[in-house]
């Protein structure tokens, strides 16, 4: 059986050769080639039609461009050397091509479909890779669906095909990028060769914070003037790095302006503020009303920053001031604890108590001894006056007497449960008559209690 199929196989071979030995192959125009193998001579004819209908293949002609695309895209500024050409993109006949395609906008879709078809038939590594080697070197811009600036280095290529791509109008030179990276560190950003515009929205928003600690409410300076950051934020691409590179020199003392006047607030701040916590803690004593008019001058004229420092000498007088009022409180708040003290020692029913109830009852009718006062630092004067406002300290002292009398009365009841308290009438008298009456009442209201036990007048 394989000798009959072996015997077919070469009479059809014998067949074939007959029927093509006579073959001949002919282009569309005419255009005859010649040759003795009918294989070679039709390969020989497409690929001639394929050179006629791809006219400028060969301009991207190498495997390279894969690598290409994926060094572009990591930022390297010599991404063309993977596909053997050392010079500058502007040169390279792929990127200027598809630039001349760009020229006032193009979608990525609408690129790679001109550059993939005749007369180019490009790979799409070549289209993808020359798209961003142009971005990497600021020759072109891309924008996603939005209209928002898309880095370069961010551009994934699923996102080609909907990114619009314009020629960038401006270029910027290699020195001019030295100098607007000179400023970005100068603000203590750092950008590579090649990266500088990816860095500005940082630089911007760095220089508006600057701005907006470089003054502010009174007492503060205004804030400076930082129109000019939102003018170069409006702009894209290249006219945005060449904005910073001309106003290198008014941004840089800006910054430097600025960083200082922040530094000076910072400084002032704390003072003022503590100004403030103790103005609203002094209440009504007349070195406050002096130094509150003065801080409300500071105020009203932004005066935070002049020399010599004008709050720092209102605090420490104030300061002074409310230490020695403190003090005065604290002094009155003894003497009439003692004054006090000493009549109720004096009490005969209280001198029956042991010490242990004594203590009882003091600390149940919020008798207490006058507290140490810690005034040695700022931050102790601000603490004491907080736990004792200056205004509290009169109620204090007014209300001893009342916790006294409740001590005397608790006394009186440990030794008479049956004491009673008896309230005396208060009025104003005017006349010796008025005496009279008011003691005959006190005398019936007394003599009527006693009926029911002890008496402990209040």
């Amino acid at each position: 059986m394989e000798t009959i199929q072996q015997r077919a196989d070469g009479k059809i071979k014998d067949l074939m050769d007959d029927a093509f030995s006579g073959s001949r192959v002919f282009q569309s125009g005419g255009n005859e080639i010649v040759g003795n193998d009918l294989r070679m001579m039709v390969l020989e004819a497409a690929e001639n039609s394929l050179r006629r209908l791809y006219l400028q293949f060969e301009m991207a002609d190498h495997a390279g461009w894969d690598k290409v695309y994926s060094q572009a895209k990591l930022g390297s500024p010599d991404a063309l050397k993977a596909v053997a050409d050392d010079g500058k993109s502007e040169n390279n006949p792929v990127c200027k091509a598809i630039r001349n395609f760009v020229a006032g906008g193009k979608k990525g879709l609408e690129i790679r479909g001109h550059f993939e078809d005749a007369p180019f038939g490009w790979s799409r590594d070549a289209v993808d890779g020359g798209l961003q080697v142009l971005l990497v070197d600021g020759i072109l811009r891309a924008h996603d669906e939005r209209g928002k600036l898309i880095d370069p280095k961010g551009l994934e290529r699923k996102a080609i095909g909907k990114a619009t791509f314009k020629v960038e109008s401006d270029t910027v030179t290699t020195e001019q990028r030295i100098q607007i990276r000179k400023l970005l560190q100068r603000t203590g950003i750092s950008a590579i060769q090649g990266e500088e515009l990816s860095a500005v929205p940082l630089f911007l928003s760095k220089m508006q914070d600057l701005a907006n600690r470089a003054g502010g409410d009174a007492p503060r300076p205004k804030l400076p003037d930082a129109s000019l950051l939102g003018e170069i934020g409006q702009m894209a691409g290249n006219s945005q790095l060449l904005a910073l590179y001309n106003h290198r020199e008014s941004l840089g003392q800006a910054f430097e302006d600025w960083n200082g006047l922040a530094g000076q607030i910072d400084d002032r701040w704390p003072s003022w503020q503590s100004l403030q916590k103790l103005l609203k803690l002094s209440g009504g004593i007349e070195t406050a009303d002096e130094i509150r008019s003065q801080a409300r001058a500071i105020e009203d004229q932004r005066l935070l920053l002049t020399d010599p420092d004008p709050v720092l000498p209102l605090v420490k007088s104030l300061e002074d001031a409310l230490r020695r009022e403190l003090a005065a409180c604290n002094q009155g708040y003894e003497t009439v604890l003692e004054s006090l003290t000493a009549q109720l020692e004096a009490d005969s029913s209280w001198q029956k108590l042991s010490e242990e109830k004594r203590s009882e009852i003091q600390q149940s009718c919020g008798i207490a001894a006058a507290e140490a006062q810690t005034v040695g630092t700022r931050e102790d004067l601000i603490k004491a006056l907080q736990k004792h406002p200056l205004k509290a300290w009169k109620d204090r002292i007014d209300a001893l007497p009342e916790r006294f009398a409740c001590a005397r009365e608790k006394a009186a009841r440990e030794l008479e449960p049956r004491a009673q308290t008896v309230k005396l009438p208060r009025r104003t008298l005017k006349s010796n008559e008025e005496i009279e009456v008011w003691v005959k009442e006190v005398t019936d209201q007394l003599k009527t209690a006693l009926i029911d036990g002890p008496v402990v007048i209040r």
